[in-house]
């Protein structure tokens, strides 16, 4: 199992913003053929014309129109209060207009002003029930608000609605991802790609969803695919680099980090990608650097002070790893990794009640298939307790029994150590590397449950041997061969 890294939420808010200023596009996109205001134009551009064509005379409906042209370019540039001030005043002028409402409700979504959006869209549900566009803005707040069933639910009602617009299947391909629904996720980027062969974001939706379920030559297939679209697509580089590093490319990895870096330099994901490539080659002093760089771009996020801690982890050095841990925690309670990561620190430890309370917390805040139910298992089952029941019902809540389920079912005993081991096969070299890692770590644990340490140290020996060190099971394996007499 890896860590991952989101990078849904910045796609989700780079389509709502496009999805507002195409709405703010009428068929004629300006006033009137006299008038300079047009919503193709730059922000700036767009901001002058429409106040100059606002100080003019206007019939109402014009005004409107300009209004809303000058509210999609403040929402452009940023300008929130602005864009909000503007669709006042255009609903002022024509009361209950419902593109007017739709737009004022995007900007509040963007703006986090989740009620009033709602309050915008219900008067139109109450005449529209399934109207398009707030189906899709109630589903991007339930993703703020981290409801992934709902705003599945919601999402699946705007496809319905017009199957033939990109936002509810990315939208609703994002819901599916958050819950660990990567099969589905891939699904519904698949549908849209079909649908749009050129839509570079489906293409980069399907490289990462590949990526979670660890298809690392699927993702790099789909990467390529991007950037054959856009070539200045930094998420397709950047996972792609991730593929590569899956795969043992680290040379490859570290490029395409590097260019994705280039590409968006504000983005501190790419920054942390190198980090753990570098950590991964033992280069410490080079992986701590870039985690600086990140938390210098965004000095509130929490994820460089996650990566810290995987990287301390890599050194030994458990102590400094906690405080990194403890301080991604501090910065936001809301990150699934940062439990995760120190549920993995305490499990090292053998604090085997705090990694199962951390692991619980991590699986609550962000859902990822099987692994975060098997490891908290793991830790109730290794601190004297039983913990099958839970695993049990986490395992039944699944829509897929793709790897590691397999794993989780042979700890409640309905599959066989054995048929683990030929559960973990591929085609693909480093895939079957990956997964024999995984399983013959699995099977130590149930070894070492079982009171059977020689048992358990022949399979974690072999758990290191597949050279997976990108893995949190050949790291834990690694640990627990010291801990062995």
């Amino acid at each position: 199992m890896r860590n991952g890294l989101e990078r849904g939420v910045a796609l989700l808010r780079y389509s709502l913003l496009l999805l507002v200023a195409l709405w703010a596009m009428p068929a004629w996109s300006s006033p009137g053929p006299k008038f300079p205001c047009s919503a193709s134009q730059p922000p700036d551009e767009a901001i002058a014309n429409c106040t100059k064509d606002l100080k003019g005379k206007l019939n109402p409906d014009e005004r409107v129109m300009a209004l809303r042209i000058r509210a999609n370019a403040y929402l452009r540039a940023k300008s929130y209060a602005q864009a909000l001030a503007d669709m006042d005043a255009a609903l002022r002028l024509a009361p209950g207009d419902a593109k007017s409402l739709q737009e004022r409700a995007a900007i509040y979504v963007v703006s986090k002003k989740y009620d009033q959006a709602r309050a915008d869209c219900g008067q139109i549900f109450q005449a529209e029930p399934n109207n398009w566009a707030c189906l899709v803005l109630e589903g991007d707040i339930e993703i703020a608000q981290k409801d992934y069933p709902k705003a599945e639910k919601d999402y699946a009602r705007a496809i319905a609605s017009d199957p033939d617009k990109e936002r509810g299947y990315l939208g609703r391909a994002l819901a599916l991802s958050r819950q660990g629904k990567y099969s589905l996720a891939i699904a519904d980027d698949e549908a849209l790609l079909k649908l749009q062969p050129d839509n570079v974001r489906a293409a980069v939706n399907l490289s990462y969803n590949h990526l979670q379920r660890y298809e690392a030559e699927d993702a790099i297939q789909f990467a390529n695919r991007a950037l054959q679209l856009d070539p200045k697509s930094s998420g397709a580089y950047e996972d792609r680099g991730k593929a590569n590093f899956l795969m043992g490319n680290s040379a490859q990895a570290i490029s395409d980090y590097q260019q994705a870096a280039q590409l968006s330099p504000k983005e501190t994901t790419p920054h942390t990608g190198l980090a753990r490539v570098y950590s991964a080659q033992h280069d410490y002093e080079k992986a701590l650097a870039e985690c600086d760089v990140a938390q210098g771009l965004n000095p509130e996020s929490s994820y460089p002070s996650v990566m810290r801690a995987v990287i301390y982890g890599d050194m030994g050095d458990m102590d400094k790893a906690m405080t990194q841990a403890n301080a991604a925690i501090a910065a936001d309670k809301a990150s699934g990794d940062a439990y995760r990561v120190r549920g993995n620190i305490e499990f090292a430890r053998q604090q085997w009640a705090n990694a199962a309370d951390d692991y619980k917390k991590a699986s609550e805040l962000q859902p990822e298939g099987a692994y975060p139910a098997i490891w908290h298992f793991l830790a109730v089952a290794r601190g004297g307790g039983d913990g099958k029941a839970e695993l049990q019902a986490a395992l039944a809540a699944l829509t897929s029994a793709d790897w590691p389920v397999p794993a989780g079912l042979m700890y409640i005993g309905k599959e066989t150590p054995q048929q683990l081991l030929a559960d973990a096969n591929s085609t693909s070299d480093y895939r079957a590397r990956e997964l024999k890692c995984e399983a013959n770590f699995y099977i130590g644990q149930l070894d070492l449950l079982a009171g059977r340490a020689a048992e358990a140290r022949e399979d974690f020996r072999r758990s290191v041997e597949t050279g997976v060190e990108g893995f949190l099971e050949f790291r834990q394996a690694k640990i627990e061969l010291k801990n062995l007499p």
